[in-house]
């Protein structure tokens, strides 16, 4: 008789059991740092280059109206790149100046560049009118992430050229520099100065 009332209590209880277990929620997942950094917006550098341009001065290069502004110098460091180069940078900080940028410059020293900084993150539109050197515009936020790259713009042209990805600075190099450093969209780089 035992023996009947136990089975009737597990058959009972067994769906029970089983009802309860499903009910539970499974714990809410940890965000880890590599999740995090899935979630930021990137344009993932392509593993092919893009087409080579010729090396500048381009010779449609106009003569200059005046003096290049006299503005301070950053040392940018692009720690996340296997090479780790540092580039001097002269540094925008104004709408004249980031307005002028490189137009008419003839040349660039490899470790040289320029750094526009503005007041807020926002998608960046940049063109490349009376600017003689082909180059590698990198697109950064505001803790050093590089959202994007575009690399070989060239010269002397007014298309708009973007990234779908907001920056706070953009940071531009002679064209080529990131393939041979190693730079890519998704590493870090640290602005000093």
């Amino acid at each position: 008789m035992w023996r009947k009332i136990l089975s009737r209590v597990v058959l009972c209880t067994g769906p029970l059991l089983s009802l309860s277990q499903c009910e539970r929620t499974p714990p809410e997942p940890v965000a880890t740092a590599s999740a995090r950094s899935r979630q930021r917006c990137m344009t993932p550098t392509p593993e092919k280059p893009p087409p080579p341009v010729p090396p500048g001065p381009d010779p449609r290069c106009p003569d200059d109206p005046e003096k290049p502004p006299q503005v301070p110098i950053s040392k940018i460091r692009f720690v996340g790149a296997p090479k780790a180069p540092i580039v001097h940078a002269e540094t925008m900080l104004t709408e004249e100046h980031r307005s002028r940028g490189l137009m008419y410059r003839r040349e660039m020293a490899e470790d040289r560049g320029m750094i526009f900084v503005f007041d807020d993150s926002q998608v960046r539109s940049f063109w490349m009118h009376n600017t003689c050197l082909p180059l590698d515009m990198l697109f950064v936020a505001e803790d050093g992430y590089i959202t994007g790259i575009l690399e070989n713009v060239p010269t002397m042209n007014d298309d708009s050229r973007s990234i779908p990805c907001k920056a706070r600075f953009v940071v531009e190099v002679n064209a080529g520099f990131c393939r041979k450093f190693g730079i890519k969209a998704g590493q870090m780089l640290k602005i000093e100065g």
